[in-house]
């Protein structure tokens, strides 16, 4: 089964900033996520994977909490 994570999520795995992650996509760094739900990036696993190869930390694929 596919997991997906906001923005706000992928910052809290990977311990940056969120304003980084949407830099890295929005410069180019890495590839814009191909899923967006109400005009907010929703990042799949392999988008968090390439984010942490980016920042150079580790992804654990802790489950995460959904916020409402």
């Amino acid at each position: 089964m596919q997991k997906y994570y906001s923005l706000k999520d992928v910052a809290r795995l990977l311990k940056v900033r969120s304003h980084r992650v949407g830099y890295a996509v929005s410069s180019g760094a890495i590839p814009e996520p191909d899923l967006r739900l109400g005009n907010k990036r929703i990042f799949s696993t392999e988008d968090v994977q390439r984010l942490a190869e980016h920042f150079s930390v580790r992804f654990d694929q802790e489950p995460l909490s959904i916020e409402s």
